[in-house]
């Protein structure tokens, strides 16, 4: 029960559904900020997944590496540089941008699988301690970013959603991994909980991690469905599942991406799948009446 008791208020509560065989909250708009059009088409996306297993790390990266196959130019972004995603796939030491306050910083670039990594190397929760001329040229390297990205991609892990309270305010895009083992979807459950409450009307996508096979990740998401459905009034999206195999620690030991590892795995088919959805549709109802904002307005630099 300890570790009920920690995932938060009223989760105990529903640990029966899931370990079984078988209210609205209004969105925060206080201190919105100024919307600011960069690029109509680029797709600011959160992406949370935990900071424990190889499998978070290696389906951030693949993911990006997919999209990027599909013709999207992606940037994946770090904040506080805490994400487990920070270099682990890439053979530079370095990432390909550390967005600060300081004027000199390495040039711009690609790592060799086509993906910009950047690095937020200042707390997007407090900006006003910045000089204005600080707070200009952040604002003009994220104006950057996502003038030549077509989706960028924030990864976030569950511990970081409240201090990274105002992306959630104002993004229109979400996808979590769920883990299949109990605690894992009470702690997805808990995830949910928290970004409805910050925002209800976020579009919302779920992918089944370490699934056995592809039923199993369905079956997972139609029971979190049916509780998100009744408990949190809100809709989610099934993005797919990503299959365990053997292949995915293979990637991670070797540090390329699992079409380069195992071309013809069940898992990189799965990867493509959800590739192809995140590419040709936005995630969740709410999107496309969701006013947008620019990274700037989301770090809260203009």
């Amino acid at each position: 029960m300890e570790k009920k008791k920690r995932l938060g208020r009223g989760i105990e509560d529903l640990s029966h559904l899931f370990l079984s065989s078988e209210g609205n909250q209004k969105n925060d708009t206080h201190g919105v900020p100024k919307k600011e059009k960069i690029k109509s088409d680029t797709r600011i996306i959160a992406l949370i997944t935990g900071a424990e297993a190889p499998i978070n790390p290696f389906l951030i990266f693949n993911l990006s590496v997919e999209l990027n196959r599909n013709g999207l130019k992606i940037a994946v972004m770090d904040p506080y540089g805490k994400a487990p995603f920070s270099n682990i796939f890439q053979s530079l030491n370095s990432p390909s941008l550390c967005l600060s306050k300081e004027v000199t910083v390495p040039d711009e670039k690609e790592d060799e699988w086509g993906i910009k990594h950047v690095l937020i190397d200042f707390n997007p929760l407090n900006t006003a301690y910045l000089w204005e001329d600080e707070k200009s040229l952040i604002h003009k390297r994220l104006n950057r970013i996502e003038a030549e990205a077509d989706i960028v991609l924030i990864y976030i892990t569950p511990e970081q959603i409240q201090d990274l309270k105002n992306i959630f305010l104002y993004i229109s895009e979400v996808i979590v991994s769920m883990p299949l083992y109990p605690i894992g979807m009470l702690e997805t459950y808990s995830v949910i909980k928290k970004i409805t409450s910050i925002n209800h009307n976020a579009g919302l996508g779920l992918v089944a991690i370490d699934a056995g096979i592809e039923s199993e990740g369905k079956s997972a998401f139609l029971k979190m469905e049916n509780i998100v459905k009744k408990h949190l009034n809100k809709s989610i999206l099934y993005l797919g599942s990503i299959i365990k195999e053997s292949a995915i620690e293979e990637s991670v030991k070797s540090r390329m991406p699992l079409s380069y590892v195992k071309p013809n795995s069940q898992g990189l088919i799965c990867l493509r799948q959800l590739a192809g959805i995140i590419s040709s549709m936005p995630i969740g109802q709410g999107y496309v009446n969701e006013k947008k904002y620019s990274l700037a307005s989301i770090f809260r630099v203009v």
